[in-house]
């Protein structure tokens, strides 16, 4: 058996796993399932958490809104609440992947392949958690990425196959 891989997670796997209206719930399910089963270094950067916690936040409440429910104060605060619980359980299953001013020039430095400057980012930080696979929803990232990036379904078919 090989040893573990180092494993970043991406923006769009994180929110996968919370948000009620995710397509890609039941598979970012099985795979931090697995993930958390096997006891893998899942990684996730600043910038991620901070957006997950915004996202979640602004997504859940315009669901509310427009299931037609109307969005007192105690929901809304229980929304707030559940973002915070969110930032825990990431801090909890993954380890954080700091940016530097050097990963921001590298980041910088990719415009010209691709011009995403958050993906860029994602991409920085992989590296600099020395990831041997970067698990994203986002196709044009993939495309992108030195590091092997794959969907969470495929990752999970890689796990258990290789590891």
């Amino acid at each position: 058996m090989k040893a573990r891989p180092i494993v970043f997670v991406d923006t769009n796997v994180w929110l996968d796993r919370y948000l009620p209206d995710s397509a890609n719930s039941s598979a970012c399910a099985s795979f931090f399932s697995y993930a958390q089963l096997h006891e893998l270094d899942l990684y996730y950067s600043s910038p991620s958490i901070k957006d997950i916690f915004y996202i979640f936040r602004q997504r859940t409440k315009r669901l509310l809104a427009a299931s037609g429910a109307t969005l007192t104060a105690d929901i809304s605060a229980s929304i707030d609440d559940t973002a915070w619980s969110i930032v825990s359980d990431i801090r909890r299953v993954g380890l954080l992947a700091t940016l530097s001013a050097h990963d921001l020039d590298y980041a910088e430095g990719l415009r010209p392949v691709h011009g995403d400057f958050e993906d860029d980012l994602i991409i920085a930080a992989a590296r600099r958690a020395n990831a041997d696979y970067l698990v994203t929803n986002d196709k044009e990232l993939a495309l992108h990425s030195p590091v092997v990036a794959l969907d969470p379904m495929t990752m999970l078919a890689v796990l258990e196959n290789q590891y």
